[in-house]
């Protein structure tokens, strides 16, 4: 539940000035929440990442399109974004030896992935087939909104190979950006867990978001 609140906020962080091809700038308050978000979220669960990547490249994205216009605020601004993320972490990590009483620093994401990437130790959990996430888990958390996006995922393949379209207004270029997050968050999220074979429903959890604002934002197919 942590990781899904987590991953709101940094939808909200990330997506709050537009889209891509915008030309409002990153704010510092913006770098500053996108590092400490991260941090967070890895920290929380190491799945995070798979969630949270498309998110923070679309981020790095729109900061490098800027370097243009001010490279020095630029620059300044990924030294941000970065130190939070580095301070936070630090910080948790801090913690965390202190609570297992470690002489050393404990890296709790790292220590997590170890233990889940080797078949031998999820075996003791219960194995199951890769296709569990997307065909039995997902529709048993969220139902029709999985069908809707599952059918947004198959139109938007379809309208790539037929050609792009002519984006002609802000407000259909930020829908269209807000759409591209949360298809690629589900394709990210479900794909790189679903290369486990160990899969729980709660693992999925996260997907609640993106999944919520691409039922939300989805309309008819236009022709």
């Amino acid at each position: 539940a942590m990781e899904t609140w987590i991953l709101a906020l940094l939808f909200r962080v990330v997506l709050q000035e537009g889209p891509f091809g915008s030309k409002a700038t990153i704010s510092i308050f913006q770098c500053l929440a996108v590092g400490i978000l991260m941090a967070l979220g890895i920290f929380t669960r190491f799945t995070f990442v798979c969630f949270a990547f498309p998110l923070a490249a679309f981020f790095g994205l729109k900061m490098i399109k800027q370097i243009g216009v001010c490279p020095f605020a630029v620059i300044a601004k990924v030294t941000i974004t970065i130190a939070a993320f580095v301070l936070m972490a630090a910080f948790i990590m801090d913690r965390d030896k202190d609570f297992y009483a470690s002489p050393s620093l404990v890296l709790t994401p790292w220590n997590a992935f170890s233990y889940n990437s080797k078949v031998e130790n999820l075996q003791h959990h219960g194995l199951h087939p890769r296709y569990t996430h997307a065909l039995v888990n997902m529709f048993l958390l969220y139902g029709p909104m999985v069908l809707i996006a599952y059918v947004n995922l198959g139109m938007t393949a379809i309208s790539l190979i037929a050609g792009p379209r002519i984006v002609d207004s802000h407000e259909r270029d930020s829908r269209i950006t807000l759409t591209t997050c949360c298809q690629l968050t589900i394709l990210f999220g479900l794909g790189l867990l679903s290369s486990a074979p160990h899969q729980e429903p709660r693992f999925l959890l996260p997907l609640l978001v993106p999944l919520v604002l691409l039922s939300v934002h989805t309309k008819s197919w236009e022709k």
